[in-house]
């Protein structure tokens, strides 16, 4: 039996539905730029317009009052509030947010706002390689305490990355979003630093006292034994110390598991030798 103030809602991402990608004066996103490349999405389609949530907000929230949800987990657009990742603050963009929190109110929808859902600003990407840089930690703390000051008399519950090793492997390792490199060091860099990011903005967040519930959602993937066998236990084993708990440890513990930090660490150095030879 699920209690009655249990939470059943739906769930989306700015560039899923928003659409609207240079209205209003949004800036471009990196997701903005990668779709247009060639073959980057299934026959070539792109979030220019998706949903069109950003003009019909409005008539989706009454839909899903009328299906009975709770919550309504949504994205900010980073470049929608800072059109190049820092500084200037776009007014219409807080604007839309706030129209959006309100509708959700009004229907007694409460609003779960996810601050990072990978809709990176292209000009952060183009300064210094976005995630790849340290200096990400600051600008997004930065982003988020606009958010936490803007929105948070509203909001009560925040989620600051969106499984952040989905989308530095498949960004870093894998090619298949942007920026579209393979090298396993910048994959364990740019989670490390969103790692790093986390934790500066629950601190922030805490030290503020900002109200309501804060912490990030990280994909998480079973892995069991194919046998009682003491190899494939062992390797079950690995496999969570160089996945599933390297992935959840450093967010949760603030460290990462010792045995799979030392094993990533010889790989890297095996790979960048064999890059040598």
């Amino acid at each position: 039996m699920f209690k009655k103030d249990f939470l059943w809602g739906s769930a989306s991402a700015a560039y899923q539905v928003e659409g609207a990608y240079l209205t209003d004066g949004k800036g471009k996103s990196i997701w903005d730029e990668w779709v247009k490349l060639p073959n980057k999405t299934f026959q070539n389609t792109n979030g220019d317009i998706a949903t069109d949530h950003y003009h019909r907000y409005q008539e989706d929230i009454a839909l899903m009052a009328k299906q009975g949800l709770k919550t309504y987990r949504f994205s900010i657009s980073w470049p929608r509030l800072l059109p190049t990742g820092r500084y200037e603050v776009n007014q219409l963009g807080i604007d839309f947010y706030n129209n959006v929190i309100n509708e959700c109110l009004k229907y007694d929808i409460q609003p779960m706002v996810t601050l990072y859902h990978w809709d990176l600003p292209k000009a952060l990407q183009d300064e210094y390689l976005g995630w790849e840089s340290r200096q990400i930690i600051d600008d997004f703390s930065a982003y988020a305490k606009l958010c936490f000051d803007h929105f948070g008399d509203r909001v009560n519950y925040w989620i600051v990355m969106n499984e952040p090793n989905i989308f530095t492997e498949l960004g870093y390792l894998l090619q298949m979003h942007p920026p579209g490199k393979s090298d396993m060091k910048l994959k364990l860099q740019t989670y490390h630093h969103t790692a790093l990011a986390h934790a500066t903005v629950v601190k922030l967040f805490k030290e503020n006292h900002y109200p309501g519930l804060i912490g990030s959602s990280i994909a998480y993937s079973n892995g069991y034994p194919a046998s009682e066998s003491p190899e494939d236990i062992e390797a079950c084993r690995r496999y969570y110390e160089t996945i599933v708990h390297y992935n959840m440890d450093v967010y949760y513990k603030g460290e990462y598991p010792q045995w799979g930090l030392n094993y990533l660490k010889k790989t890297i150095c095996l790979l960048k030798l064999k890059m040598k030879i």
